[in-house]
């Protein structure tokens, strides 16, 4: 027994130190954060000799950094902290785990994993806020931005996994699960944890009674006119006929979870997404599903 307590003793120690050293990779993250901020405050930002006599209004589509609008930088520069930060407490959440056990640790797990999303978000913002600029020097730092990202984002996503305490999923026997006459769950196919809910009731962004959608992407809400029609499908356990429905009365998308190849709605952890950025504005979320179906969710 001895030599077991001491030798868990032993991997929880390497653990640890194993997540403390993912400090470094974050710290190379910092140094990038601040060498783009410098580049936005410097005189010389976006300057180059190819591109001296470019104009934003002519010919190639060209920024430098010094001819962007000040409050436009601002808004630049919050997404370049906000990402770094969100990997910072990204890694504060999975620092915790090994102190916590049960469901604390697992809690805490779970928030890594938020962060980590919140900072992905950021990260698709920022990255293509900075591919405006196109002198040699902000290719560069975009470069590194990305490539030290990408390196935080995918060390941290390996760690969590070891504290998640995630057993073998088992699908659910029937993919639509009815809480009463007004609200039904759509069930994800892998796992069975809820990832579509409609209801009847009122939100805050809509004061009217109407159908409220929750997807994993997407909330919105439709007319109360719609309610019948919907409630009977969910009834019916007809999700392809409800897509359809969705597709046309709330949006092109349809239900944003659910994969009309497969004919079977995914959790947002088994339903994996990437957001579009354009020139720091969104524009829209494509998701791929277990089985490698593509298709955009959200626009």
């Amino acid at each position: 027994m001895g030599e077991f307590l001491s030798k868990l003793k032993e991997e929880q120690e390497k653990l640890e130190e194993q997540i403390w050293r993912i400090r470094d990779d974050i710290s190379t993250l910092e140094q990038v954060k601040d060498k783009i901020l410098n580049y936005f405050n410097s005189d010389n930002a976006g300057r180059s000799e190819s591109a001296e006599n470019s104009s934003i209004l002519d010919g190639p589509l060209y920024y430098s950094a010094d001819k962007v609008e000040n409050t436009t930088k601002r808004m630049w520069v919050k997404d370049i902290k906000e990402t770094y930060y969100m990997i910072v407490s990204a890694w504060q959440m999975l620092n915790a785990c090994p102190r916590n056990e049960g469901k604390k640790r697992i809690e805490k797990a779970k928030s890594c994993i938020k962060f980590l999303r919140i900072a992905e978000s950021a990260f698709g913002q920022s990255a293509s806020e900075l591919e405006i600029l196109t002198d040699d020097e902000a290719k560069k730092l975009n470069k590194a931005w990305a490539d030290a990202f990408q390196k935080c984002k995918a060390i941290i996503n390996e760690a969590v996994d070891i504290f998640m305490g995630k057993e073998k999923p088992v699908p659910p026997k029937v993919n639509v699960k009815k809480i009463n006459d007004n609200n039904f769950q759509l069930l994800c196919g892998v796992c069975g944890a809820v990832a579509v809910e409609f209801s009847v009731g009122k939100t805050w962004y809509h004061q009217n009674p109407g159908v409220l959608y929750t997807g994993i992407v997407k909330s919105t809400a439709l007319h109360i006119n719609h309610a019948e029609s919907i409630m009977k499908l969910l009834e019916a356990h007809n999700i392809a006929e409800l897509h359809k429905y969705l597709h046309e009365y709330m949006c092109y998308e349809g239900i944003d979870a659910y994969c009309p190849k497969c004919n079977k709605v995914y959790c947002s952890e088994h339903y994996r997404t990437r957001e579009v950025w354009d020139e720091g504005f969104y524009d829209c979320t494509y998701g791929w599903c277990p089985e490698g179906h593509k298709r955009m969710i959200d626009d």
